[in-house]
């Protein structure tokens, strides 16, 4: 197959092969690939994915890649990956290539903002609850004065 058609598409997909059992290699990275993660089709293309993507990253998606393999349908996760420019989160897809099961063609979605905004969402409901919790905490005295000088006026 012409990995090289995968350039036409906007999407960023990749293309890594099974030399072992637990060891995969970068066949091919779009140019949307390339430029969600920075790195260079140059120098990722006929290297082991631990040499791309870093030691402890590499192992983490070799294990997923295996996953794939083995259940021999489409494999969706989500994943941090840390690139030269920093941590993103992505949505991956890997399916085998219908003429060579060693081989798995992936798309990496960018979604960092949403796991980002997701992450803020709960951090901004977790400090409104401590703010009215404080603020309810703070007006008990006040509200018993209050309370207190109704009684004396009755």
């Amino acid at each position: 197959m012409a990995y090289e058609y995968f350039d036409q598409v906007d999407v960023p997909v990749f293309v890594v092969t099974r030399d072992a059992p637990g060891a995969w290699r970068m066949l091919h990275m779009n140019k949307a690939h390339s430029a969600s993660t920075g790195i260079a089709q140059a120098d990722a293309a006929d290297r082991p994915i631990p040499n791309v993507m870093g030691e402890s990253g590499g192992q983490q998606l070799q294990q997923n890649y295996e996953k794939a393999h083995a259940r021999g349908r489409p494999y969706r996760y989500r994943q941090l990956v840390a690139l030269p420019s920093g941590q993103r989160w992505y949505d991956m897809t890997l399916t085998a290539d219908p003429e060579n099961p060693d081989v798995l063609i992936g798309t990496a979605l960018d979604i960092t903002v949403q796991v980002d905004r997701a992450e803020c969402g709960v951090m901004v409901a977790t400090e409104l609850e401590e703010c009215i919790a404080l603020a309810a905490h703070d007006m008990r005295a006040p509200m018993r004065q209050i309370q207190q000088f109704t009684a004396m006026l009755r």
